[in-house]
């Protein structure tokens, strides 16, 4: 190999669409891997360094396979999703979840809204270890409910895109 245009070039060309988002993936978490070294003196040893882009690609198919037969309603001339309203009387909460791998944590957002879409609440949450997707969805979810039952809602619907 001359150079890196022509290494891109070649598996491009060469390989399956899914080793190139593998490629792509460890490219990425090698590069966080070494700013993570330089910045915080902080390094993962490369086996564990590519189990964790293993996993992350499994879920990412998993979520991207989910979401292609998900139920959530759609506008049917762009293929939007689009927020629905709660129920009366609910507060409607969307929680989600961010991975960081290379620092071994993940976080968790939530928002509440009413019946207009106005937000009636916020909340985060910071989290030492990685789960799968659906995993640290549902510990997304925990978190939400544990915070809801500190402001003693009861009428609440949880929503997460996992």
């Amino acid at each position: 190999m001359d150079d890196i245009r022509t290494w891109i070039a070649e598996v491009w060309e060469w390989l399956p669409k899914n080793v190139i988002v593998k490629v792509i993936l460890v490219c990425w978490a090698v590069w966080g891997n070494m700013n993570n070294t330089v910045f915080n003196q902080q390094s993962i040893d490369p086996k564990t360094l590519m189990d964790w882009v293993l996993a992350y690609y499994a879920d990412w198919v998993k979520v991207r396979n989910a979401t292609n037969i998900s139920n959530i309603d759609s506008n049917a001339s762009t293929g939007l999703r689009h927020w629905q309203p709660p129920l009366h009387d609910f507060w409607k909460i969307n929680v989600d979840v961010a991975m960081d791998y290379v620092n071994y944590r993940m976080g968790f957002g939530w928002v509440v809204r009413g019946g207009e879409g106005e937000v009636v609440g916020v909340g985060w949450r910071l989290v030492r270890g990685v789960f799968s997707v659906r995993e640290a969805e549902a510990v997304g979810v925990r978190e939400v409910l544990s915070w809801v039952k500190g402001k003693g809602w009861e009428r609440v619907i949880v929503e997460t895109d996992a």
